[in-house]
């Protein structure tokens, strides 16, 4: 059945009331049946809320949360993507393994172009630089980069890390 059949019923609103002969009254369970007949086909619940086009899992499957979902994952093997040393070892694919040793070494390898552009953006966020035209009669302060693997424990390279550091100055 879907929400827009007009043979399914409309659910039930639930009602609170507060009314005074309502408070402190108990239900009379004598009038209940005893025994009830439950479908053994698993039953799709469909919210009147929710128009079809906005389900986007299967209506014949009965109704998952999340806890359930990843309880389906771990079972059929897909828990072991969801690990870190997978993500490590996926993000040293896009890592430079090398360290250059000269500016026009890393300009050729785009993980290092990112490096550097990560390391100016620093400066610039934290306000540490600022580019200013030379002064008459000044010598201008050499910067160099250098270059570095940051590796974890077992060796695996997890981050290029480029640094501009002042030369020569005294």
């Amino acid at each position: 059945q879907l929400p827009d059949d007009p043979d399914m019923p409309e659910l039930e609103d639930i009602t609170y009331s507060d009314d005074e002969d309502d408070v402190g009254a108990e239900a009379d369970f004598n009038n209940l049946e005893t025994c009830m007949t439950v479908s053994p086909i698993p039953t799709t619940r469909v919210h009147k809320d929710h128009p079809v086009t906005q389900i986007t899992s299967d209506l014949s499957s009965a109704t998952q949360t999340r806890s359930m979902t990843r309880v389906a994952k771990d079972q059929s093997g897909l828990s072991q993507i969801y690990n870190d040393d997978f993500y490590t070892c996926m993000f040293a694919c896009f890592l430079s393994q090398e360290e250059p040793k000269r500016v026009h070494q890393a300009l050729t390898d785009p993980s290092w172009i990112e490096a550097m552009q990560e390391e100016l953006f620093q400066f610039e966020m934290q306000k540490v630089w600022v580019l200013v035209d030379l002064p008459y009669g000044k010598r201008a302060i050499g910067t160099k980069w250098v270059f570095m693997n940051k590796k974890d424990e077992r060796g695996i390279v997890v981050t290029n890390k480029a640094r501009l550091v002042a030369q020569g100055h005294t």
